[in-house]
């Protein structure tokens, strides 16, 4: 687990995965990735399910520690430290994340929307309207700012 990005790196990364999941899947039973700013007394939670029984969930506490639960139902990586998520964390940069998206949602995805919400930039009208015009930011605002504490 030595290989993870520090804790505000992870954080960062967490919540721009989730912003754009929300962005793409606004019903949260089908989103792949999720944050919780507020998941319990100083504590915040990021988390995937794969929807075929992976999934982890990566605790940030106030007191500046984390903590990480995941399953790999068909994999030995449980037993070797975690590196397979280790390595996906790591590798979380736009282009990665753009193909990520644009291959689970079957849509292409601009890749300047998706590097602005990896620097957590304040997400946009226009930024909404370019990955899914189906809906709006007045529709997702509340979420984005009250449950991933993402800036809008």
């Amino acid at each position: 687990m030595d290989d993870l990005p520090s804790i505000p790196a992870l954080i960062q990364r967490t919540k721009a995965l989730a912003a754009l999941d929300l962005i793409m899947s606004p019903e949260w039973a089908f989103r792949y990735f999720s944050f919780n700013c507020t998941w319990a007394a100083g504590e915040q939670m990021a988390s995937m399910r794969d929807g075929s029984g992976d999934d982890w969930s990566l605790v940030f506490h106030k007191d500046g520690w984390s903590g990480l639960k995941g399953l790999t139902h068909e994999s030995d990586a449980w037993s070797e430290g975690g590196a397979e998520l280790s390595a996906a964390l790591q590798s979380v940069i736009p282009p990665t994340l753009r193909t990520f998206a644009s291959e689970y949602y079957e849509v292409e995805i601009p890749l300047k929307v998706v590097t602005k919400i990896y620097t957590l930039a304040p997400i946009t009208r226009e930024m909404v309207k370019s990955l899914n015009p189906a809906i709006t930011l007045k529709d997702i605002q509340a979420e984005l700012r009250d449950g991933i504490g993402y800036p809008v």
